[in-house]
């Protein structure tokens, strides 16, 4: 995206320079209306099949900067009409072009949130705050009902898995609270309490004495 942006600028620019292009403004309008109604009407049906998938994210994504793209093409169509109607329509050749350019700048902002998106996931960061609310939350609940402390909590996302981390710091004292079946319990407890988010979710449970191994 961040390079046919980059593409259509410079081309722009070159057609400015060399004097402007004749277009055709009702072929224009047209074939921006009806491809920006498509391109709409696609990224919309993308975001509803596949919501919280990044790489169909991207995809939605894409279609919604054409369906910009193609919006602005229909205004240009727009404006050409009315500068045929006014002392300015020695303008006429440059007015598709200034709005490719103006529509890339708009465009702009995209790819790069993608990108520094796509960079954390990558990087294992921490997931947003909505799901780290959950994850409290489920972790919470089965902290209480099984009579353990609050746990040392950790969570990262990386596409479509959320990890999480759970660590309890037990008394010397505490008998079979951290035992196997205990742990299972719990990794069964958190799961449950998250099933209804859509991404695969890993769970890690530790019992310690020593706080100092788990922080």
């Amino acid at each position: 995206m961040v390079g046919t942006l980059a593409y259509v600028v410079v081309e722009a620019v070159r057609v400015i320079l060399s004097g402007g292009s004749e277009v055709s403004p009702v072929s224009l309008a047209a074939y921006g209306g009806a491809s920006a109604i498509v391109s709409i009407l696609t990224a919309l049906a993308l975001r509803r099949m596949g919501k919280d998938l990044p790489l169909i994210e991207a995809e939605a994504a894409g279609w919604l900067s054409a369906a910009v793209s193609s919006a602005l093409i229909f205004v240009g169509g727009l404006v050409v009409l009315l500068l045929r109607l006014t002392p300015a329509r020695g303008f006429e050749p440059y007015a598709d072009s200034v709005l490719v350019i103006l529509g890339s700048l708009l465009l702009v902002p995209l790819p790069v949130m993608l990108l520094r998106k796509g960079l954390r996931e990558l990087l294992g960061s921490v997931p947003d705050d909505a799901i780290q609310a959950r994850v409290r939350e489920a972790v919470g609940k089965v902290a209480t009902a099984e009579g353990l402390p609050v746990p040392i909590l950790r969570a990262s996302k990386q596409g479509n898995t959320v990890s999480i981390e759970a660590a309890f710091v037990l008394p010397d004292e505490s008998g079979d609270a951290g035992d196997v079946d205990a742990a299972d319990r719990v990794r069964r407890g958190i799961r449950d309490g998250l099933a209804d988010l859509p991404y695969d979710v890993w769970i890690i449970v530790e019992f310690t004495h020593d706080a100092g191994l788990v922080e």
